[in-house]
């Protein structure tokens, strides 16, 4: 009896034991999964260059700009008020620069625009420089076809007969003859464009205004195209367009170029000539004294 009750005690031992070993090795045997993941970016490059330099206009010409106390002191061209200015005769060749350089890591676009385009021109036509005749008598040749009397502030009329006391104006007509778009302009204008920095790749255009200038800039920018010129990621472009001008007075129109000077000192001493009658002229519209414009070029990431 006392055996079977041993038996029993130890059998209850050894179940205790199992069943601690049990809970033991489930506390030291499990199933485990893990990863790790880690990722960096940097900034994606843009480094895109639009740049100008250069001067189209100055105060001071020997041909080319010089500066305004060139200590040669042999000017064809000077400002009074050192303000800039342009004459037959005068150029630049040096010009103006737009530089677009860099290899962005985004698709960009490139876009130009231009406003307040303004250009030297006098319509075509019959002209003549106003100038008071002195001496006119009942004695004197009277040349009728020459002389004018002055109707009002803007209006000349031709005179058929002498009258004492009058004042007559002499007016020697000369004719302007268009070089563009029913207009003379004096200024020739030309764009070159260099692409990849390689001299081999030289386009050069000439151009008879500067709208038309400034249009053949922003075609080339745009690509013909009012969105612009999209580039992909990673496209290297270096292009410089440079636009210059030159004034020529030895295959100008001498007439027509010194309309333009005397216009500037008093824009009534210039008339145009019609059937009997002879009238100021009108700035805008039958000439314009002011060149210049404003150039925009801009870049931007394409989305």
């Amino acid at each position: 009896m006392k055996k079977n009750k041993t038996l029993k005690v130890a059998c209850g031992l050894l179940v205790m034991v199992l069943l601690t070993t049990c809970v033991i090795s489930t506390t030291l045997a499990r199933y485990t999964t893990s990863d790790t993941a880690s990722d960096t970016a940097r900034v994606a490059k843009w480094g895109l260059e639009v740049s100008t330099s250069g001067t189209l206009f100055g105060n001071a010409y020997k041909d080319e700009i010089v500066a305004y106390d060139s200590a040669a002191n042999k000017l064809t061209v000077q400002s009074s008020n050192k303000a800039d200015v342009v004459a037959p005769g005068t150029k630049n060749s040096t010009g103006f620069q737009i530089k677009l350089a860099g290899t962005p890591e985004v698709d960009y676009n490139i876009v130009a625009s231009y406003k307040n385009v303004e250009d030297i021109f006098i319509k075509a036509g019959k002209y003549a420089t106003v100038v008071e005749a002195f001496g006119i008598n009942a004695n004197t040749d009277f040349a009728a076809e020459n002389l004018y009397t002055k109707t009002d502030d803007t209006t000349y009329t031709r005179a058929t007969a002498y009258a004492a006391g009058t004042k007559y104006f002499r007016l020697d007509p000369v004719t302007v003859n268009a070089n563009n778009n029913g207009s003379y302009y004096p200024i020739v204008w030309t764009g070159k464009l260099v692409q990849d920095n390689d001299p081999a790749k030289t386009y050069t255009t000439t151009y008879k205004s500067l709208d038309a200038a400034v249009q053949g800039l922003k075609s080339y920018i745009n690509n013909n195209s009012t969105s612009g010129s999209n580039y992909d990621a990673n496209h290297k472009i270096d292009d410089v367009y440079t636009l210059t001008w030159s004034w020529d007075y030895q295959t100008g129109n001498d007439a027509a170029d010194t309309l333009l000077g005397n216009l500037i000192v008093n824009n009534k001493s210039v008339v145009k000539i019609g059937d009997g009658t002879a009238t100021t002229l009108t700035d805008g519209t039958d000439y314009h004294l002011v060149v210049g414009c404003e150039i925009t070029v801009t870049a931007t990431q394409v989305d």
